[in-house]
């Protein structure tokens, strides 16, 4: 019975500290991000990509390759788009 109870402290003991060290994952950038006028900017962190290409179904869907900014975030607008549901292919 002793050994239980050890076991189940030490495991509480490495979850509690395993949290203690674990580093919240920043958010990523804003996508996709609908346009007052239905076009729909699209934005994907990858900063080590050199280069990051966007297929969609929509008419002329793609790939179109994406605009990389200072901070590693790429990004492209498309459309105006109809209202529908897309389907959408990242490749990098």
């Amino acid at each position: 019975m002793e050994t239980v109870s050890c076991r189940r402290f030490l495991v509480a003991q490495l979850l509690l500290t395993a949290s203690l060290f674990a580093q919240p994952r920043p958010p990523g950038p804003k996508s996709p991000e609908i346009l007052p006028d239905n076009r729909v900017t699209f934005r994907f962190s990858a900063p080590a990509a050199t280069t990051v290409a966007l297929n969609g179904d929509w008419a002329a869907g793609g790939p179109v390759t994406m605009t990389k900014d200072d901070q590693g975030v790429w990004s492209l607008t498309v459309g105006p788009l109809k209202s529908r549901v897309l389907c959408l292919y990242v490749r990098r």
